[in-house]
């Protein structure tokens, strides 16, 4: 429940410096990404805009929501608990590049991140079971993909969606 707020989930996209992301990380590679809808595929919307790398709006939003760093040790706090969790990833080398770029991205905002390589088959195991507390995953899509499963809040238990998103406006 640590990003049941959707001012914390905007304080991750604005936090993590995501063109950063694509020059050192991946070489060039790639966009930033906008919505589930790459830019050339159908459903793609150009008028929407990327939000911008804003640490200073991140941290604000993370202090609204009542994160702050209550003791001084450098690390967000709320309600008695640390702003830590495990980010969980298949056993390779490039999620590894990521993972500790997110590591060190969210170390910038308060945030502890542990990264936690594990073999494919314990990464599905605790997808399937929904054992995890942050799981990064790699996705093919259809050129023309259905989201249902990803994204709709019936699928949440049984489903695709195993960021167990609930929100009536998506579905």
């Amino acid at each position: 429940p640590l990003c049941v707020d959707p001012r914390v989930r905007r304080a991750l996209t604005l936090g993590i410096d995501r063109q950063s992301y694509i020059q050192h990380v991946a070489s060039g590679l790639g966009v930033v990404g906008i919505t589930v809808h790459h830019p050339d595929l159908p459903g793609f919307d150009p008028a929407v805009k990327a939000w911008p790398h804003d640490p200073v709006a991140a941290a604000a939003l993370l202090r609204e929501s009542g994160w702050v760093d209550a003791d001084g040790d450098g690390t967000l706090d709320k309600d008695g608990r640390a702003f830590r969790f495990a980010l969980t990833y298949g056993r390779n080398p490039e999620a590894e590049r990521i993972a500790l770029f997110l590591q060190s991205e969210l170390g910038k905002l308060g945030i502890i991140c542990r990264p936690e390589a594990v073999e494919n088959a314990q990464l599905y195991e605790r997808l399937s079971t929904r054992k995890f507390e942050a799981i990064m995953l790699g996705v093919w899509l259809d050129p023309n993909p259905d989201f249902f499963d990803m994204l709709h809040s019936s699928q949440r238990f049984e489903g695709n969606n195993y960021a167990g998103l609930n929100d009536p406006q998506v579905d």
